[in-house]
């Protein structure tokens, strides 16, 4: 802020704090039975304060930015037999983005709330044919809510929910120096009568004792967005909110990516390298935040990205 004024002397002051809490519990109920709890909480705080004086009285006028983030998670683990084992899995989680800008010159304040609750229930069974074969069958059912405010007036509250049946295999080939993974899942839209069927394909191929080879492809879909709302920035800062697709001008995004890995290990060095293509369809010129003539676009479009990633780990020698 430009503290030399004619009108008078501004100045500002900034706060910021956060903190992290995570919990996590296991009980072996029985030699069976095994039940786990997790618990995440994320809490982020700015706090603006602007203050001008003058020779007529002075004012203070405060902004705030929290974030804040809960996730809570039950699993409940079951073996049947050495073949057999069940999983049950619910989580909850609830992402809420509260805004407070309040303008020094004209006084007028701006509130603004993103409120995102999640909850996923899921059920999934392994069978163990052979020490060499295995297969996971399940279903999940996830229920999404997403609110938004403007001065403790609601803009927009939706929700989305989606049901999916998944089906994997696992075969160990070859004195296990091959690994075949292979599996579909089909997903289901009810709010747009919409099903969206996913294969997914991991190939696992030992060289030799050092090297190995890894090829896998999937495609993946996704029904909650991210937007950057440029027309309500907070202190100039750009501001992402969550918003659920409508299958109109924010449709579902669709994913299909293809990843080609090799892995070189000795007593002492791990090296892995990872080459990439991946396709992304149906992206909302509408979640961009462009700034440009597109900025109150409806166009949809897609994107493209290939790369490579490398990893290197040197394991060093303990000295005595």
């Amino acid at each position: 802020l430009d503290n030399n004024t004619e009108l008078g002397l501004r100045s500002s002051d900034e706060n910021f704090n956060f903190y992290d809490l995570s919990i996590k519990g296991i009980w072996d109920i029985t030699e069976k039975d095994k039940l786990t709890y997790s618990y995440l909480g994320i809490n982020n705080t700015l706090e603006f304060t602007e203050l001008f004086v003058a020779d007529n009285g002075s004012s203070s006028n405060q902004s705030s930015l929290k974030q804040s983030s809960n996730v809570n998670g039950v699993q409940w683990r079951r073996h049947w037999s050495p073949k057999l084992s069940t999983k049950l899995n619910w989580h909850a989680s609830n992402y809420v983005l509260e805004e407070s800008n309040r303008d020094v010159n004209t006084e007028t304040t701006l509130a603004q709330e993103n409120d995102l609750s999640e909850s996923e229930f899921k059920l999934e069974t392994t069978y163990r044919f052979t020490k060499n074969f295995l297969t996971t069958a399940g279903y999940s059912y996830t229920d999404t809510n997403v609110a938004n405010k403007i001065d403790s007036v609601a803009t927009s509250d939706n929700s989305l929910r989606r049901t999916a049946y998944f089906l994997n295999s696992r075969w160990k080939l070859n004195n296990e120096n091959t690994i075949l993974s292979a599996g579909v899942r089909l997903t289901s839209y009810p709010n747009f009568n919409t099903n969206i069927l996913e294969p997914r394909l991991s190939i696992f191929q030992k060289l030799t004792n050092r090297w190995s080879l890894t090829l896998s492809g999937e495609q993946k879909n996704q029904g909650v967005l991210q937007f950057t709302d440029v027309e309500n920035p907070f202190l100039g800062v750009e501001n992402k909110r969550w918003i659920l697709a409508n299958n109109e001008n924010l449709p579902i995004i669709e994913s299909q990516q293809i990843a080609l890995g090799a892995t070189y290990k000795s007593s002492s060095w791990a090296v892995h390298t990872n080459f990439y293509y991946k396709k992304v369809d149906h992206i909302s010129a509408a979640t961009q935040g462009f700034r440009n003539q597109l900025i109150n676009a409806t166009a949809i479009g897609n994107y493209e990205a290939k790369g490579a990633e490398i990893s290197i780990h040197k394991k060093s020698k303990s000295a005595n």
